[in-house]
């Protein structure tokens, strides 16, 4: 099993079966836990798990969920795009620097960039 780019090995792997067999056991029916419980949320976290106790069928619903929501990144295809957006945002502020610059002599005659050298 992976995780990000890294293998789990195989005490990590017995965990996540643990704590998964764990919660499908045990929350489905009662909180094992003595924290006061929102009785809506419990419920309706206990109807979920009754109908995914199944480990495979619960993480391949999450994934594809997740998979329908959210294009891939293609780094080789948004590098150019992020670069040109950048490039054309700073043209366009350096022009504005450039026409405000100039706007002051126009709006107010006693400024004049030639006695400042």
């Amino acid at each position: 099993m992976l995780q990000g780019e890294r293998e789990l090995d195989d005490e990590r792997q017995g965990l996540v079966r643990q704590q998964f067999e764990l919660y499908a056991s045990e929350l489905p029916w009662e909180n094992p836990y003595g924290d006061a419980p929102d009785n809506l949320t419990v419920e309706r976290a206990r109807a979920f798990l009754r109908e995914n106790a199944n480990e495979q069928s619960f993480y391949a619903a999450m994934l594809s969920q997740a998979n329908s929501q959210f294009a891939s990144v293609q780094l080789n295809r948004d590098y150019p795009v992020v670069l040109g957006t950048l490039y054309f945002f700073t043209i366009i502020g350096l022009v504005s620097r450039l026409l405000s610059d100039l706007s002051y002599i126009w709006f107010d005659p006693r400024i004049s960039f030639e006695r400042l050298s």
